[in-house]
């Protein structure tokens, strides 16, 4: 089994470390633009694939337009709600 890459999320002065596995929930940290298509900041998704290198994420998004991304840890937050 492979290991969870662990991202740093900072949330004022304490910092948390959060395991980003397949199954995850996470929010985009910034906006990603998709042709037209603008999957805009804070927008929800689950990682569907970890790749091997512990660097990139297939994240699945149902809005604004259904689509799997490939998308970085710098790219992601784990969310919380």
């Amino acid at each position: 089994m492979a290991k969870a890459t662990m991202a740093t999320r900072t949330a004022g002065k304490a910092t948390a470390t959060v395991p980003l596995g397949e199954h995850s929930a996470v929010r985009l940290s910034h906006p990603v633009q998709l042709g037209s298509v603008t999957y805009p900041a804070g927008c929800r998704g689950v990682i569907v694939h970890r790749h091997a290198d512990g660097i990139g994420y297939e994240v699945e998004f149902e809005e604004p337009v259904f689509r799997v991304i490939t998308l970085t840890g710098s790219d992601i937050q784990p969310d919380h709600e």
